[in-house]
Parts: structure tokens; C-alpha cells; sequence
């Protein structure tokens, strides 16, 4: 099974309530992954994009995200982003 079947098959057990879905964060410098994982995920899970690790960190004071999606090789590491959540 593919990533993407699988995480929608896991998606249905794991909803937080009746109508509340999982609230996912991306970050990534490249407009197009984060179009593309948007459309792939969005009738899943809440999706919240940032296409750098400052515009991560306001979503997440913002937002009770559940699961931060990364890409390590950004030009400002995500690292420290990461660095800041509890």
C-alpha cells in the first residue's frame, strides 16, 4: 500500500471527534510540494502550509497543529523551528 492510501486509511480511525479532522502542518521552500500535498490531503486532514520555517512557527502559536511535516534541506533550517515545540 502507498504512503498516501495508507495515511487516508489511518486518517478515518484516528479523527480527534465526530467532525474534527487532523490538523497537519507543512513546511517546505518549494511552492509546488505544497500545492501538491494540499490537493493529495485536504479532504483527509486540515492542512496548514508555510513555505518557510517563520511562517511555520506563526502558524503553530496560531493553530493546535497535530502532526509537522518538514523539509530538512530548506536554506533556513527547519531544525530550529523544531527546536521550539513542546
Amino acid at each position: 500500500m502507498n504512503l498516501k492510501k495508507k495515511l487516508i486509511s489511518q486518517s478515518k480511525q484516528l479523527r480527534i471527534g465526530m467532525e474534527d479532522l487532523i490538523k497537519v502542518l507543512y513546511v517546505d521552500d518549494e511552492l509546488h510540494n505544497l500545492t501538491s500535498f494540499k490537493a493529495s490531503f485536504r479532504r483527509h486532514f486540515e492542512i496548514y502550509t508555510a513555505i518557510s520555517a517563520d511562517e511555520g512557527k506563526k502558524i503553530l502559536e496560531e493553530n493546535e497543529i497535530h502532526v509537522l511535516v518538514t523539509d530538512q534541506r530548506m536554506p533556513k533550517n527547519v531544525i530550529a523551528m523544531r527546536g521550539g515545540i513542546s
